[in-house]
């Protein structure tokens, strides 16, 4: 819940959370606005794509630590920019850290967390980002002009410790090997299995 509510709530959400003051901060234009938030996206999405790619190899631990570290690094920029450019490139490594962070949970569950209790663990972390919103919006409305740095230098703080935690707890290297009758083990993911009817609601 702490790894995620970092991630989405803080590094991913804040942005838009904390834009009058950064409008008012750094004087953005509408473009620059439009601009900051289509590269955090992207920022997020290719996160996503490398994590389908790695996660099978390399674990959850060092995706989600890989998330922490963005999330740590970007809101730490952002609290102490002082041109745009540097807000920019903080929020969009802030932004990528969702990307990094969010699937891998599912591995980390799958190995840690008997059957019967997985679908509830997950739905709990998901509210973590719901947690964190209900933190850093009211924070939000409370900051000052300049009293948002601040409000960032905690999620910096909060971010790394959510980090060491995950790092400490999750498990890492390739997910161990499944049951023989496993149609995952069948060669891998192939782009033919997206090319077919049974794939459509994954569309």
């Amino acid at each position: 819940m702490a790894g995620i509510g970092v991630t989405f709530g803080f590094a991913r959400y804040g942005y838009g959370l904390f834009l009058p003051h950064f409008r008012t901060e750094f004087d953005l234009s509408v473009s620059m606005v439009g601009f900051i938030a289509s590269a955090t996206y992207a920022g997020y999405l290719v996160a996503l794509l490398l994590v389908g790619v790695l996660v099978g190899r390399v674990g959850p631990r060092p995706l989600v630590v890989a998330g922490g570290l963005s999330a740590t690094l970007g809101t730490g920029m952002v609290a102490f920019a002082r041109g745009p450019l540097t807000l920019a490139a903080g929020l969009v490594l802030a932004g990528t850290s969702s990307g990094w962070a969010w699937a891998p949970y599912s591995d980390a569950v799958d190995r840690l967390v008997p059957r019967a209790r997985r679908a509830r663990v997950m739905g709990a972390i998901a509210t973590g980002t719901a947690f964190a919103v209900a933190i850093a919006g009211p924070l939000a409305l409370l900051a000052q002009r300049t009293g948002w740095r601040a409000v960032w230098c905690i999620f910096a703080l909060v971010s790394l410790a959510a980090t060491v935690h995950n790092a400490r707890v999750l498990p890492g290297g390739p997910h161990p090997p499944r049951g023989p009758h496993d149609p995952h083990l069948s060669g891998g993911v192939r782009i033919r299995w997206f090319l077919r009817g049974a794939a459509v609601p994954l569309f």
